[in-house]
């Protein structure tokens, strides 16, 4: 569910960086005897970004389940997800995902419990279901987004790790192929 995230954030992003910035100085430089220094030092791994943007979206999906009143778009998370490798990575989607998976694997294999792979590439009307009710869970989000400061403030702050994890990840490999 990660382009939820890039959606949402693109359509609350463009109006504030339409604007102009503005430095903020006080009237008399002069009148300033004394600065005051805030060295504000944090773990610069990308382990470490890594777990705050992932705690951002926690955040996220934990006031979104707050404020959704439809139960079939509650959005949960596992930490497990179908890549093709060994990597383990989240998978964050909404309960009609599940909920149809499990009707569409029983309309394939009967009450085998368990059995929910290659679902999606054998039941013809879960593909189009899913895609449906994606577009619908990102319109309600981007709604609810408009309303609600706290789910907002998680999106920018999700989008600003992000950021800031691409910068750290850049400076780690700069001398790598890797980060090109």
């Amino acid at each position: 569910m990660k382009p939820l995230f890039g959606l949402i954030l693109a359509a609350f992003a463009a109006p504030a960086l339409a604007g102009r910035v503005k430095a903020i100085t006080p009237p008399d430089m002069d009148g300033i005897v004394y600065l005051e220094e805030v060295v504000v030092q944090g773990d610069r791994t990308l382990a470490a970004a890594r777990v705050a943007i992932k705690d951002a979206e926690d955040r996220f999906y934990r006031r979104w389940n707050e404020l959704n009143t439809d139960p079939q778009y509650d959005v949960f998370c596992s930490r497990y997800a179908r890549t093709g490798t060994l990597l383990v990575v989240p998978r964050c989607e909404g309960a009609f995902v599940q909920e149809a998976e499990a009707r569409a694997a029983r309309e394939v294999f009967g009450d085998l419990t368990g059995v929910v792979f290659l679902v999606r590439d054998v039941v013809p009307w879960l593909a189009p279901y899913l895609e449906e009710h994606q577009v619908e869970l990102k319109r309600r989000a981007l709604e609810m987004a408009a309303k609600d400061t706290e789910l907002k403030r998680a999106l920018f702050e999700r989008a600003r790790l992000a950021r800031h994890y691409a910068e750290l990840r850049k400076e780690k490999f700069k001398d790598h192929w890797i980060a090109r």
